[in-house]
C-alpha cells in the first residue's frame, strides 16, 4: 500500500485548494521550468508539455502492466517556515536540499538506527509531501507531532481520508494511441486528468516503469476507469499488488521494515545521505557503513510452494540458520514467492535455503534494493 503524508497542500479538490494547482502557476524542478496549466487528459487530447510524455494505448495487458488503487492511504499536511528542516532532522535523507517540483525516498529511522518507515518527499513551493505505507497514518503523525517544539514553525494537520493512490505500470513502450504527461525521474507535477485534479509522481513506486496517480478520494475511482478504458492497463487487486512488490522488491512496514531491521539491510542505500549531518539514528547508521557492519541482506526467494511467514530459513545438511521470511504470497503457477532477511556470510542469489517445514528455496536477487553506494551511483547514472 501507499501512504501519503501531504507536507505541503499540493492537491487541489473541493475540500482544499493547493496554490499549486492555480492556473499558470509555474515552479521548478531542479534546473527545469514547468508551467503547470490546467491541462486536461482526455482519450482524444494530446498534450504539449516541456515535461516527457509516455505514449498509451494498447488493450494489451501483461503480468507486467496494470492499474493499481490504494482506497486507503494516508494524508498529513506539513506547512510553516521551518518545514524542510524538521523533516530533514527527523530521516535519513537530504531533505533541505529538495527544490519545488522535486521528490525523493527517505527513510525515518529510531534512535538506535533501526527502519520506522520508508516515505516519499514531495517538495512544493510552501510546503512537503510524503508517500508511505498505509497503516503507519497514526503512528507517524504522532511520532512528527512529538518533535514539535514550541519555537518551531511548523504544523501538521492529518488528512489521511481525503486521497487515494492509483499506480500505473507496464511496458509503457508497446503502448503507442494515448499520451499522458509525466514528469522526469525524481519529479512531480499538478494537472488534471479527465477534468479531475491529480498530482502525478514519476515512478510505479516499484522499478517497473510508470507513475504514481494522488487524486481526491471522492474521484478516485473514475480516474481508475479513464486509465483503464484508455488502454493503460487492467486494474489489479491488492493481492496481485503485493505479488508485483515482493518480485520487485520493495519493503513494507510490518514486513521488512520494523524495528528489528535498518535501511541498510533493507536495501534502501539510495534513501540514506552521509553527508547531511544529525537525524535520529545517525550515529548507528554512519557506524554500519564505516566498519561495513551490515550483517543481513534483503533478496528475493522462490520456493516450491507458499511459506508461512516469520519462518527461519536454514541452509546445508547442518540445517544453519541463514535467514528469515518476511513476505510470501504464491504465483500463478502455486510456487511460493518471498523475501527474506538473508545472512551475510551465507551469500546471496543463488543460496539453496529451506523452511523450517522443509520447503525447499533459492535466495535470488531483487531490482528494488542498493546495497552500496557504488549502486547508489549507477541507479542515478541511469
Amino acid at each position: 500500500g501507499h501512504q501519503l503524508v501531504e507536507a505541503t497542500g499540493v492537491f487541489k479538490s473541493m475540500a482544499f485548494v493547493s496554490p499549486l494547482l492555480s492556473n499558470s502557476r509555474s515552479f521548478r524542478c531542479g534546473d527545469d521550468k514547468f508551467r503547470c496549466d490546467r491541462r486536461r487528459f482526455k482519450p482524444s487530447n494530446r498534450v504539449r508539455s516541456t515535461a516527457r510524455r509516455i505514449s498509451m494505448g494498447s488493450d494489451r495487458t501483461t503480468r507486467q502492466s496494470g492499474v493499481f488503487e490504494d482506497s486507503n492511504p494516508g494524508f498529513i499536511e506539513i506547512s510553516g517556515a521551518d518545514r524542510a528542516r524538521f523533516l530533514h532532522n527527523l530521516s535519513t535523507n537530504n531533505i533541505e536540499a529538495l527544490k519545488p517540483g522535486q521528490a525523493q525516498l527517505t527513510t525515518v529511522t529510531n534512535q538506535n538506527g533501526r527502519t520506522v518507515e520508508l516515505l516519499t518527499v514531495l517538495a512544493g513551493e510552501e510546503s512537503l509531501s510524503v508517500l508511505f505505507s498505509g497503516e503507519s497514518a497514526e503512528s507517524l503523525y504522532s511520532l512528527f507531532d512529538m518533535f514539535i517544539f514550541p519555537r518551531d514553525k511548523v504544523a501538521i494537520d492529518n488528512r489521511s481520508d481525503k486521497l487515494s493512490v492509483i499506480s500505473v505500470f507496464g511496458d509503457l513502450s508497446m503502448l503507442s494511441d494515448k499520451d499522458v504527461l509525466t514528469p522526469e525521474p525524481g519529479c512531480f507535477v499538478q494537472t488534471e486528468m479527465d477534468d479531475m485534479s491529480v498530482t502525478i509522481i514519476h515512478g510505479s513506486g516499484l522499478t517497473l516503469e510508470g507513475f504514481t496517480i494522488l487524486a481526491e478520494k471522492d474521484n478516485a475511482r473514475k480516474i481508475v476507469s479513464f486509465l483503464t478504458k484508455s488502454g493503460f492497463g487492467n486494474e489489479i487487486n491488492e493481492d496481485e499488488w503485493d505479488l508485483r512488490r515482493i518480485l520487485d522488491g520493495r519493503p513494507i512496514v510490518g514486513r521488512e521494515l520494523t524495528q528489528d531491521f535498518n535501511p541498510l539491510e533493507a536495501g534502501l542505500w539510495k534513501t540514506v545521505s552521509f553527508v547531511k549531518g544529525c537525524y535520529i539514528g545517525q550515529e548507528t547508521i554512519a557506524r554500519l557503513k564505516t566498519y561495513d557492519g551490515v550483517k543481513q541482506n534483503l533478496y528475493g526467494v522462490e520456493f516450491s510452494e507458499p511459506v508461512p511467514v516469520g519462518e527461519k530459513l536454514f541452509t546445508g545438511d547442518d540445517d544453519l540458520r541463514a535467514g528469515v521470511l518476511t513476505s510470501c504470497v504464491p504465483d500463478d503457477d502455486g510456487k511460493g514467492i518471498g523475501l527474506a532477511y538473508i545472512r551475510r556470510k551465507f551469500g546471496g542469489a543463488g543460496l539453496q535455503v529451506h523452511a523450517q517445514n522443509g520447503v525447499k528455496g533459492v535466495v535470488q536477487e531483487i531490482p528494488f534494493s542498493t546495497r552500496t553506494l557504488e549502486e547508489c551511483a549507477d541507479e542515478v547514472a541511469k
